[in-house]
């Protein structure tokens, strides 16, 4: 199976490749900004006869992108899998919110998946399944959290463009879905909330995301599936 992920460098990211890598013959495309995790991906590798390509890049600009499709090109890849995952939090009062604020979080939450995307939708087979990774602080009806407008409307964005592309992608056979996950214990939400305790780890996210990528697209199209055992 080819797989392509973002955000492989830490966290859930990091823990959805470790899954994909450890079934045999799948190959995947992993973008982080940094190549730190690369290394230790790779070795994943070598006891599953999968296969791991890195891609260091800044998915807030499309200057990787022609790189990604020398890459599709190159190694013939047919993205089966599309998990949209990297994203970046601004913990910030509403009043003190400026637009270089609003266009960072927009640019990673939003901007890179639908860039990537259009880029990967002309090379993914029938049936390929697109993940997006939204949050409950974007679901409708959720709790809320000071400090985070910007944030939770970007992820609200994200659900949006999944139930709108799921739609529109069904006369090709795409399907598209997004997860929302609630507090996990991720070196990003403790550096947005210091001390708190998530009850979520990355790996068991990872985990759930992974077999939700390769199996939901057989019984869901364009659903928003919280992840979360609390209201956060």
């Amino acid at each position: 199976m080819d797989i392509i992920i973002t955000g492989v460098g830490r966290g859930i990211g990091n823990a959805i490749a470790v899954e994909a890598l450890s079934k045999a013959g799948n190959r995947v495309i992993g973008i982080s900004k940094s190549n730190d995790s690369f290394e230790e991906l790779s070795k994943v590798c070598a006891q599953t006869n999968s296969t791991f390509h890195g891609l260091e890049a800044d998915l807030s600009y499309d200057a990787y992108l022609p790189t990604l499709a020398r890459m599709i090109t190159t190694l013939n890849f047919r993205p089966q899998v599309l998990i949209n995952n990297a994203g970046m939090v601004v913990k910030k009062d509403f009043l003190e919110m400026n637009e270089g604020d609003y266009e960072r979080c927009f640019r990673l939450n939003f901007w890179a998946p639908f860039r990537l995307i259009q880029a990967t939708l002309p090379h993914m087979p029938k049936g390929a399944h697109i993940v997006n990774i939204s949050s409950m602080g974007g679901f409708q009806g959720s709790q809320k959290f000071p400090g985070l407008t910007v944030y939770s409307a970007s992820k609200a964005a994200i659900a949006n463009l999944t139930e709108s592309l799921a739609e529109e992608l069904k006369p090709n056979g795409i399907i598209v879905n997004a997860i929302a996950p609630g507090a996990v214990q991720t070196d990003m939400l403790e550096a947005a909330f210091p001390g708190f305790k998530a009850s979520v780890s990355p790996e068991d996210a990872g985990k759930f995301i992974w077999n939700f990528a390769i199996t939901a697209h057989q019984f869901m199209n364009g659903k928003i599936i919280p992840l979360s055992l609390d209201n956060p």
